[in-house]
């Protein structure tokens, strides 16, 4: 392929043909047509980088719910079904999982060796005594629609 065949090439077959230059060669040709520039990385430095890569420790966590409960994180930690407990564990594998988004079985593994099939059953019920529901938001959103289509006061129409 000939230097000047460039011209006769979309932009994917151009975009492979530079990368198989030399490095010299595309600098120089990109400050020529900075058009055909690569895309600058996404670069974060400073205090971003560290409120980026700070999740909370999950020890910290299961310790602030044990505080709030009144019970010990060994009590957590434990195989206690104990109803105030368990509930504490149901609320500790949710902030694990839904707030700082760790897996399951890295949850299940902190908790006592649990199964991960286990921490989702705390997950989902401790999002059931919160009453948070996909459909209860779905329905919620629905019945505004509904009112606001059959022109009750207080919606605004577009």
């Amino acid at each position: 392929m000939s230097l000047h065949s460039w011209t006769k090439m979309g932009e994917p077959e151009f975009r492979s043909f530079v990368k198989a230059q030399d490095a010299r060669f595309r600098s120089a040709f990109v400050k020529v047509y900075p058009q055909f520039a690569p895309p600058p990385k996404k670069r974060v430095r400073g205090a971003d980088a560290l409120v980026e890569l700070h999740k909370t420790s999950w020890r910290e966590i299961v310790a602030e719910v044990a505080e709030k409960h009144g019970i010990t994180v060994k009590d957590i930690i434990g195989r206690n079904r104990q109803p105030d407990v368990r509930d504490a564990r149901n609320e500790a594998c949710y902030r694990l999982n839904v707030e700082e988004k760790y897996s399951l079985p890295r949850i299940g593994i902190w908790l006592g060796g649990r199964d991960h099939t286990t921490i989702l059953n705390s997950v989902r019920r401790h999002k059931a005594k919160l009453g948070v529901t996909v459909f209860a938001v779905k329905n919620e959103l629905m019945a505004e629609s509904l009112n606001c289509a059959n022109g009750q006061i207080g919606c605004e129409q577009p």
